[in-house]
């Protein structure tokens, strides 16, 4: 009797794109969601569904919130941005938020917005990061990218805006 040898374990890929709230967003191949830490939940409930939830991961260096809702009022990604950054300030009260640029986005085609902003605590190493904000129908989205290193912030930011498609 010739032995059988053991079968042969295939890891299962750590994949790289999440897709499954009405929208697709993709990070770099070397990278995957399980291994940034993803945390998914949400916003107005307790579970994220395809009008409402939160993203949290660390992305190769930056950290990233990442959050969508129905996009009920007439406010545009302007009035995104800035709600983002005053939760940022709200949670960070011993640092100071300046915005420090403002340009366009084009997620998927959509017009947008970002803002680049520096965050500065007395004592501590400044940080910075960028919110880009905009809307795929009825659904507005933001995303907030942030860490010490303003290449690294750059880099992530850019990946995941050109790596977004709507629903």
């Amino acid at each position: 009797v010739t032995p059988t040898p053991p079968p042969t374990i295939v890891p299962t890929p750590l994949s790289d794109v999440f897709g499954i709230h009405g929208f697709t967003l993709s990070l770099d191949p070397n990278s995957s969601f399980a291994a940034s830490g993803l945390d998914v939940s949400g916003l107005t409930e307790t579970e994220a569904d395809e009008s409402q939830g939160i993203l949290k991961l660390n992305y190769n260096g930056a950290d990233v919130i990442f959050y969508w809702q129905q996009n009920e009022s007439s406010s545009g990604s302007e009035a995104q941005v800035e709600a983002a950054l005053a939760l940022l300030s709200a949670s960070k009260p011993t640092r100071t938020f300046t915005v420090i640029s403002q340009g366009e986005v084009s997620p998927d085609g959509q017009g947008g917005i970002y803002s680049g902003f520096l965050s500065t605590a007395t004592g501590k190493n400044a940080g910075g990061g960028l919110i880009g904000a905009w809307q795929c129908g009825d659904t507005a989205f933001t995303m907030t990218v942030r860490g010490p290193d303003a290449t690294v912030i750059q880099i992530r930011f850019d990946r995941l805006v050109e790596n977004f498609k709507c629903g």
